[in-house]
């Protein structure tokens, strides 16, 4: 085989920190090592096999509280629906307890700023939901989907549905930004596809589609899409 019909993926213990920055160098790099025994050259990662390993890194008496902090994210973003709206729980609470990087200019935006921002930006006469029945929003800089929530809000309010009118993608550099997306908005039941890559150099690295996007076959309607804007 030629050398053209080649491709190398390289992971390092700075890939595992991005998941788990609390592990050692050495822990970092027994991950690693699991996780090579457990990739399957056709479906990439063994997310079960990883999944385990990392809960294991844990304390028996820690890892019962995982699925405790699940139930009350759905029960908090539950309570969210019925009353305010969508709204970001994560954020909020990775910005209060200052785990964001302010060396790197990492900032929240306040829920309240997002909810002004989503009403002066929707409009409830929305002619591409008339035409289409959908409206696609790109977030390049998504954080925890806090914009995404209020945009949501907004279709909400006007008396559209956001689960089956509305279709994002949204983009963030940091992973931990990527996984809180990703949880909101699928929990949410937002058609989204959250990608861990760079908007301003264009690269990706990882994409993550919610149930619902999947579920209502947003891949094959943009693959579609595409094809007719190129004939």
């Amino acid at each position: 085989m030629s050398k053209s019909q080649k491709i190398q993926i390289t992971w390092s213990v700075d890939d595992v920190y991005s998941f788990r920055p609390d592990l050692t160098e050495e822990q970092a790099f027994e991950v690693l090592q699991n996780v090579k025994d457990s990739h399957d050259a056709d479906i990439g990662v063994c997310w079960e096999a990883r999944y385990l390993e990392l809960i294991n890194s844990y304390e028996k008496k820690q890892q019962p509280f995982f699925p405790e902090m699940l139930a009350l994210l759905v029960a908090g973003l539950d309570e969210k629906v019925h009353t305010t709206g969508p709204e970001d729980i994560l954020g909020a609470i990775y910005h209060d307890m200052e785990f964001h990087n302010v060396y790197k200019g990492q900032y929240f935006t306040p829920q309240h700023v997002s909810d002004m921002m989503a009403k002066i930006s929707f409009r409830e006469d929305d002619q591409t939901i008339k035409e289409n029945g959908y409206i696609s929003v790109c977030e390049p800089t998504c954080g925890s989907g806090v914009m995404i929530t209020s945009f949501c809000k907004a279709m909400k309010d006007a008396g559209y549905n956001y689960c089956n009118q509305l279709v994002v993608t949204a983009i963030d550099i940091d992973i931990k930004c990527v996984h809180m997306a990703y949880l909101q908005l699928s929990l949410y039941g937002v058609p989204a596809v959250v990608i861990h890559g760079n908007s301003l150099t264009l690269e990706s690295w990882s994409r993550w589609y919610t149930p619902v996007y999947m579920l209502n076959g947003w891949v094959y309607l943009k693959i579609l899409a595409r094809k007719s804007l190129n004939k």
